[in-house]
């Protein structure tokens, strides 16, 4: 039951790309994002792949399957976007431009070494993609493994965070520091991969988790008003909701699932379904909206924010159907439903569809 949490979280990503309204939101989503990953990888690895070089090349494929094709697709789209209108394409996100040199086309391309978005990036989440991808290889090598090690992996990437806060407590350091490094994405990871091993503990019932979901969400639309300093916003605000994407994340993943009702289910499933495909196209799509409206449209605006939040919706939709719903049952034969049969016929819907 995680579709609407993802969801909710790609829509603050939205958010932060196309209003800026709360920019810090988008931010805070990520982690949250991370968090998610870690957990739910850690878990297939465990109850539906192994750590053998079988079920390690299979989750990678899987892994591959999922994020790659509809990645490409948007950057064809957003590839022709930035040829044709450079300057609307600059409008909607400064760095959203052709690249230069081969070296950054080969990012674009096979998004490792997508570190951060300070250059021309035709796919603008790409750097969360980057890490991501290189935590997915590092967990199926052996950093989710076991509990000692996972526990082991929390408490260096707790240390290192700690490091990281007193040497660069500042706004204008976080973004260099503590949120676009791949190491500094560890303890988000790390986080979620420990909680696979005490979820089991717990019973939650589903009112209980979407609330969780629901302060949440409150939490990162509201941190400016709690707190009006803005170093303090992605100091404390930032790690908080670290926190508090920990214990959603937590109370999703021990939901009773048997008590969920099948219309919750069903929402739950299509709104995950739409979420990466929205997190990818926002932007190009954005840019298309700017276009075709024509005057009296300017970005940065609740007005131009809806529409371009329809249209992406529209644009996510597309994507699923055309792409990630035909090569669902490559994934299937990939995943290899015959060699695991004691899998819970819920593990599917706990873990389709997440990046």
């Amino acid at each position: 039951m995680f579709g609407i949490l993802r969801y909710i979280l790609a829509l603050m990503v939205v958010q932060t790309h196309l209003w800026k309204i709360t920019p810090w939101a988008g931010n805070y989503a990520v982690y949250t994002f991370f968090i998610l990953s870690g957990y739910l990888m850690t878990l297939v690895l465990h109850e539906r792949y192994s750590f053998g070089p079988s079920g390690i090349a299979r989750f990678l494929s899987n892994r591959a399957l999922r994020i790659y094709p509809p990645y490409w697709a948007v950057l064809v789209i957003s590839t022709v976007v930035a040829y044709q209108m450079p300057n609307i394409a600059a409008a909607v996100h400064r760095n959203f431009s052709l690249p230069s040199t081969c070296a950054l086309w080969l990012e674009n391309i096979v998004i490792l070494g997508a570190s951060h978005p300070t250059k021309a990036t035709l796919v603008i989440p790409a750097w969360s993609l980057h890490i991501e991808l290189i935590f997915y290889c590092l967990m199926a090598l052996g950093f989710s493994r076991n509990r000692f090690i996972v526990f082991l992996w929390l408490s260096a990437s707790l240390a290192y965070t700690t490091h990281l806060i007193l040497l660069h407590p500042t706004e204008y350091q976080f973004w260099y520091y503590r949120y676009f490094p791949l190491q500094a994405g560890s303890l988000a990871f790390s986080a979620g991969a420990a909680l696979y091993f005490i979820r089991t503990r717990l019973s939650v019932r589903p009112a209980l988790a979407f609330a969780t979901t629901a302060l949440t969400a409150c939490l990162m639309l509201g941190a400016g008003h709690i707190w009006n300093d803005i170093d303090a916003l992605y100091l404390q605000g930032f790690y908080i909701s670290i926190a508090s994407g920990f214990l959603a994340v937590l109370a999703l993943g021990a939901i009773d699932f048997s008590s969920v009702p099948r219309i919750l289910k069903t929402i739950d499933r299509r709104l995950g379904d739409l979420s990466y495909p929205l997190f990818l196209c926002h932007v190009p799509v954005a840019a298309l909206v700017l276009r075709w409206y024509g005057g009296g449209l300017y970005p940065n605006t609740a007005r131009f924010f809806i529409i371009a939040l329809v249209a992406s919706h529209l644009g996510a939709f597309l994507i699923h159907a055309a792409i990630e719903r035909p090569i669902s049952r490559l994934r299937e034969s990939v995943r290899g439903e015959a060699e695991s049969p004691d899998v819970p016929p819920h593990l599917e819907d706990r873990h389709q569809g997440v990046f």
